[in-house]
């Protein structure tokens, strides 16, 4: 029997890594500045929105910053990877305008990346309330015995998941939910083999998963969320 699981703040992160470091890649910045302007133009980017980012010096911190919606998408691009975060995903409409943007950025990045991606990992972060608001009950019909250390307080679990058709792996996480009080917290995680994975299915394949993953712990979200990508 499902449980109701009412989904009040969702994030989600991608991380697009390349076959090996593109050092190279910011050889003439302005011209990548330029291309990533023309590929975000649509979804509102402005030349406010775009500035390089140098950090302290090293290879591993220089990047092109890009972010959207006032801040509720960032893409950063990096010299092995372009990493793209969203923060309070509260609609399906916000999801699907999320994932245009998302898409159209790792788009264009792959087209002046020589050597390709390798890779897609996609973690969801949800957290919510259940309908019977009993989280520690929830948690507790996925878990054995508890480890007599001390007075639990609550049980969290973790499972992780070998190659699956074209994902390499993935994994569920399940724990009290350390924003809402007394909610829960769900992280599914998914990476994708990007050879047999296109950019443009990125999105279904992610909802599909995430769906499928809530599914497999009896979970039923009752939120417009749910659409999310």
């Amino acid at each position: 029997m499902s449980t109701g699981f009412e989904v009040s703040r969702l994030d989600y992160s991608c991380e697009a890594r390349y076959q090996q470091p593109e050092f190279d890649l910011f050889r003439d910045a302005p011209a990548l500045a330029s291309h990533m302007y023309t590929a975000l133009r649509g979804h509102g980017v402005t030349l406010p929105d775009l500035k390089i980012e140098q950090g302290d010096g090293n290879l591993g911190e220089l990047h092109l910053f890009c972010k959207l919606f006032d801040f509720a998408l960032t893409v950063r691009i990096r010299l092995d990877r372009v990493d793209i975060v969203a923060v309070y995903v509260s609609t399906t409409d916000q999801a699907d305008r999320y994932s245009a943007a998302a898409v159209d950025a790792l788009t264009a990045i792959q087209k002046v990346v020589k050597s390709g991606y390798s890779a897609y990992t996609i973690q969801v972060h949800a957290h919510g309330t259940l309908a019977d608001g009993n989280v520690k009950a929830f948690l507790a019909q996925f878990i054995a015995k508890t480890p007599a250390a001390g007075p639990a307080t609550g049980n969290g679990v973790g499972y992780y998941y070998g190659p699956s058709e074209d994902r390499l792996s993935s994994s569920i996480v399940a724990d009290p939910s350390a924003i809402i009080p007394g909610g829960l917290y769900v992280r599914v995680q998914g990476i994708w083999d990007a050879a047999r994975v296109r950019v443009q299915d990125l999105p279904i394949r992610t909802n599909t998963y995430v769906r499928d993953a809530l599914a497999a712990l009896n979970l039923d979200v009752q939120t417009s969320t749910a659409g999310a990508r």
